[in-house]
């Protein structure tokens, strides 16, 4: 029944924010969610945010701004696919949604009903190929499918997997050296988590019992990575009553160790450097703590202390972190050393400029958030830099910004990101801070009307 109710509640929403017409602040504190830096855009950098897109095209110089859309609020799980498309795509109370053209506009899948996405997965090797967990309401409560899509999300019409009543899916990620190798984490009743394998892109499956492989009482497991070389190696996060551990799996998911336990804590992040140290990150307790492994994950090591981080990405030898800007004022921090020294990237008052094809689309919210100090309103009428992410989608600046319902078509655990890490975000990205949403509702009234100046 409550997973009854909170689909009813995320339809309800998406309703709302279908017939908002404009873009508009949802009302939560800003804050990141993930960072992106894909390997085949070499100078690009993408934040997800709770109130958008945050972009550079020239390795963090400048930075443009892409507002929350109608079908991009209360979007999280941003993820660059593979060239030469980079598609984004998101989940969205409006269901399963992607952009071509970088964020200017975006579209949903049609076949996937709002409030059904939970996960969606590019796949790094094919850029029309994507994965999506959808669930479907039936009488005895919620059936969970992971489906394909072979046209860039446009629509997810093939079932790959349909899980056992009572079993809930948490993530789905194809191996980027086996393609046809495809795996999902789910959990059945309290305490059994599971992992379902494939070799042969879905037409059969094995499904691995990790209960007698994971600390006892694990009521949480999902999927944060599959090893880039090895198809048979994996990466989990999982969740019992003495904190959230990191777990290795070496066999395809048949069973698991967990090198990396944090006591009383969260994972929030894990990414993978071009040198093959695995850097996660996490709390234990009130302390943030960043662990480092170079020999694949068989042991972590503590690194200094570091940064708040909601997501990490790796491009080089350099390691970027997407931090929680409530306890940190940089909402990008970068570390040239693996984890060991941290230094400011980005904050919100560096954004210089609207993206130029939303400008019109999300002046009204720019301003918004200038009369709240996120960041000087100077911003909200600025010519963007020439050469920007605008530029890179093709587009020309000063377009009214499409509202994401055309025709251009196109996971879950510890964030991290397409440039080295998982697909998924931090646990409670995305969602609004319950006592700022008042303060969020005033300032959208009050500026409702304003124009530029």
């Amino acid at each position: 029944m409550a997973r009854r109710a909170r689909l009813a509640a995320l339809v309800a929403l998406a309703s709302a924010v279908a017939t908002g017409g404009r873009a508009r602040a949802d009302g939560a504190f800003p804050n990141s969610q993930n960072v992106m830096t894909p390997a085949s855009l070499p100078h690009a950098i993408l934040l997800g945010t709770n109130f958008g897109l945050v972009m550079s095209a020239d390795d963090g110089h400048t930075w443009t701004w892409s507002c929350e859309q109608p079908l991009n609020a209360f979007a999280t799980l941003y993820q660059v696919g593979a060239a030469p498309a980079h598609r984004l795509y998101a989940v969205s109370p409006l269901g399963a949604i992607s952009s071509d053209d970088i964020g200017c506009s975006w579209s949903a899948a049609s076949d996937v009903p709002a409030g059904a996405a939970l996960d969606v997965f590019a796949d790094p090797g094919d850029a029309n190929r994507a994965f999506a967990i959808v669930t479907e309401p039936t009488d005895g409560g919620v059936l969970y499918h992971v489906k394909l899509s072979t046209n860039g999300g446009k629509t997810f019409d093939t079932v790959l997997y349909t899980a056992a009543a009572g079993d809930h899916v948490t993530g789905v990620e194809a191996a980027r050296s086996a393609p046809q190798t495809i795996y999902l984490t789910l959990t059945s009743g309290t305490y059994t988590p599971k992992v379902a394998q494939t070799t042969d892109g879905g037409a059969h499956w094995a499904v691995h019992d990790l209960t007698a492989s994971l600390a006892a009482k694990t009521y949480s497991i999902s999927l944060i990575a599959v090893d880039i070389a090895n198809p048979q190696k994996l990466f989990l996060r999982v969740g019992s009553a003495a904190g959230e551990a990191l777990a290795v799996s070496s066999d395809g998911g048949a069973s698991a160790s967990s090198p990396l336990p944090l006591a009383g804590g969260a994972l929030t992040a894990f990414t993978r450097l071009e040198s093959g140290s695995l850097i996660a990150a996490g709390v234990e307790g009130t302390a943030n703590v960043v662990y480092r492994s170079i020999d694949g994950g068989t042991s972590f090591q503590k690194l200094p202390p570091g940064p708040p981080v909601r997501g990490l990405s790796a491009r080089g030898t350099t390691l970027y972190a997407a931090t929680d800007t409530m306890s940190d004022t940089a909402a990008i921090e970068t570390s040239p050393d693996e984890g060991m020294t941290w230094k400011p990237l980005m904050a919100y008052s560096d954004i210089q400029a609207i993206q130029g094809c939303v400008m019109s689309a999300c002046q009204d919210d720019c301003f918004n958030r200038a009369d709240m100090q996120q960041w000087a309103d100077t911003i909200c009428s600025a010519t963007p830099p020439a050469g920007g992410v605008d530029a890179a989608a093709g587009t020309t600046g000063g377009g009214s910004g499409g509202s994401g319902g055309g025709s251009t078509g196109g996971s879950s655990g510890a964030g991290a990101t397409s440039g080295g890490g998982c697909h998924c975000a931090a646990a409670g990205t995305g969602t609004p801070w319950p006592t700022l949403a008042l303060l969020g509702l005033g300032w959208a009234a009050r500026r409702r009307n304003r124009r530029p100046r």
